[in-house]
């Protein structure tokens, strides 16, 4: 596979400037408060002393820190491969850590790629010149739509159920008023205080921005895999009817009569919105929901695990007999590659060539894995692709299986 590489590339990693923010404005609030509550003159001294040394270093900062210290925003050579991505000769952000790829327009006409990791801090951005320079970058780094689940963090509030949601609304609205009656309290006793008020609800609403309550979502090549309400949905694309927006942040996801409100977060929210929805319709056209009578066959309708696999094996093992022929591998290949699947069949069918995959089926099964997003196709998929038995196969497909999935419902 072809690499990416650059001699003067334009990366942008997360931006310090709202911590620093955060930190200028609370520090002399927090020595004001001090002197206040302790009568001490010498805080509102050093309060005041602070203030000062921030206003300056304000306007000297620019000239005086590191390029992109504040933005984030740096220039060097840069090298992509299947092991991730290198800038100045360091691996900046390992493959196996991109959680999600989407793009955005530049005011230039050249685009933003923005490589999301697994956690915030890794989150890496590269400015590319077009189109074909971007399919360039994603094709080294393998992480093409049909080769890679995205990972997306969602509000969970539009996933909760209402009287969640106004009550959490309820307790951010009390949470300002109380900073905005305890400022005005202590202002009656000193004014200088009174200054702080809305510095303070401006500190106060960053934090509510950044502590709301988020979940992480991930789309493949089957499916779409969220916790709402509690508990975790896989959501076959089979049965999604369409994806629309929902403004320029969110995305209704219809299923049959129910719907799917969805938020996206975090910087470049519109263009993650506009990504899922191309995920959603891509997998959708790629997907044959025609009936499928191996399919069928795999999918046992034994009830329990030890009972699948002796009709499995029965099923594999040379001498026919069984419901009329033992099915090729060829076939067996086809169920597992095809997202559009009942689960339980391509568990099956990975279960029933489990003692004849080789080394390279293995591998072909882990770039398969790396675009399922149901997790208990992926838990089968991963224990084949490491070798394990039949059992152990159907057992790990088991374990994630939601219970609804076969008709039971969840305890507790």
């Amino acid at each position: 596979m072809a690499g990416f590489g650059s001699s003067e590339a334009l990366i942008r990693r997360r931006s310090r400037r709202a911590l620093a923010i955060v930190v200028a404005v609370a520090l002399p609030c927090v020595l004001s408060l001090l002197a206040e509550l302790t009568g001490d003159p010498g805080y509102q001294f050093f309060a005041a002393l602070v203030a000062c040394a921030e206003a300056v270093a304000f306007f000297l900062l620019p000239a005086m820190a590191p390029q992109g210290i504040l933005t984030g925003e740096r220039r060097g050579a840069l090298r992509a491969d299947r092991a991730g991505v290198w800038f100045r000769k360091k691996l900046a952000l390992p493959r196996e850590r991109i959680a999600s790829v989407w793009a955005e327009e530049r005011e230039d006409g050249r685009l933003w790629v923005h490589l999301s990791g697994e956690r915030a801090r890794d989150d890496l951005s590269i400015v590319v010149d077009d189109q074909k320079r971007m399919d360039a970058l994603l094709e080294a780094l393998d992480v093409r739509h049909d080769r890679h689940a995205a990972s997306f963090v969602v509000a969970s509030g539009p996933l909760r159920d209402p009287r969640l949601q106004r009550l959490a609304r309820a307790l951010v609205i009390a949470g300002g008023a109380l900073v905005a009656a305890l400022i005005v309290a202590l202002a009656y006793r000193t004014a200088l205080i009174g200054f702080a008020l809305v510095p303070a609800l401006g500190v106060y609403s960053m934090l509510v921005r950044r502590a709301r309550l988020t979940t992480r979502l991930i789309v493949g090549t089957d499916g779409i895999v969220v916790r709402a309400g509690g508990s975790l949905r896989q959501i076959s694309l089979a049965s999604v009817t369409r994806a629309t927006y929902a403004g320029p942040d969110g995305v209704v996801v219809e299923q049959g009569s129910e719907s799917l409100v969805l938020r996206f977060v975090g910087a470049g929210a519109e263009a993650k919105a506009d990504d899922f929805i191309e995920r959603v319709e891509a997998g959708r056209a790629r997907l044959d929901v025609r009936p499928d009578p191996v399919a069928s066959l795999l999918a046992s309708a034994a009830r329990s695990t030890s009972e699948w696999l002796v009709e499995l094996r029965r099923l594999r093992d040379a001498g026919a007999g069984y419901r009329g022929a033992a099915v090729p591998d060829e076939e067996l290949w086809r169920v597992v590659e095809s997202p559009a699947l009942d689960a339980r069949a391509r568990a099956g069918a990975l279960a029933a060539l489990g003692p004849r995959i080789d080394d390279e089926g293995r591998v072909r099964i882990a770039q398969i894995a790396g675009a399922t997003a149901r997790r208990d196709v992926r838990a089968a998929l991963d224990a084949a692709a490491a070798g394990e038995t039949d059992a152990e196969i159907l057992d790990a497909f088991s374990r994630e299986r939601p219970p609804e999935a076969d008709g039971t419902k969840r305890r507790g």
